[in-house]
């Protein structure tokens, strides 16, 4: 029976905060959400981390994560608000 492995622990990337402390955020541009989540991580080493906001690119980095064969990317204009609850795509 083949025996499974761990050798890393399971690490979270936290890209975008919606609500804070009780807060709506959904009306906040995305860049100012994204420095309030960079505040409240911090320089977090271990199992919650931020992701860094790319402001170009994305067409080049949705073709390496295909090419890598990654499950794919979160993506957002940085001025866009976003909708409460789940959207469906057309």
């Amino acid at each position: 029976m083949p025996s499974c492995r761990r050798d890393h622990d399971a690490v979270l990337f936290a890209f975008d905060l919606i609500e804070h402390q009780g807060g709506d955020l959904h009306n906040a541009p995305l860049l100012d959400r994204k420095r309030q989540l960079a505040k409240l991580l911090g320089k977090a080493k271990h199992a919650i981390r931020f992701n860094e906001h790319l402001a170009h690119g994305g067409a080049t980095m949705f073709e390496h994560v295909c090419r890598m064969g990654l499950e794919g990317i979160v993506s957002s204009g940085s001025m866009r608000h976003i909708a409460a609850g789940r959207q469906r795509r057309g």
